[in-house]
């Protein structure tokens, strides 16, 4: 049902009378969803050749696990290129590893 407005809810509340419905309490998420948000400063950070910048994220521990066992991921983007690897991780531990690897990868 998402959030249904207060009419609504008070026509689902003559039909159904274990719904909740008061009009003097507001919901939060509704609040905050109609926030504006600022926008981002614009990036001062340019590049002009492939592997000039890279940005690299971790993310996790997700609370569903892959098939394979994996819990983690870890983001790499160029810069410039904007190509992404992503590459799934068992453990957090495994991160040191796979950025020694990855650097060494443009290098040859």
């Amino acid at each position: 049902m998402g959030h249904p407005s207060d009419e609504r809810l008070h026509v689902l509340k003559s039909k159904y009378p274990f719904v909740f419905a008061d009009k003097t309490r507001m919901c939060d998420l509704c609040n905050h969803a109609k926030q504006i948000k600022l926008p981002f400063t614009l990036s001062t950070s340019h590049t002009t050749a492939i592997f000039d910048i890279i940005h690299v994220d971790i993310w996790g521990p997700c609370s569903t696990t892959s098939m394979q066992g994996f819990r983690y991921f870890l983001t790499i983007v160029d810069y410039f290129s904007r190509y992404t690897w992503t590459i799934l991780l068992h453990a957090k531990s495994e991160v040191r590893t796979h950025h020694i690897f990855f650097f060494a990868y443009p290098e040859n």
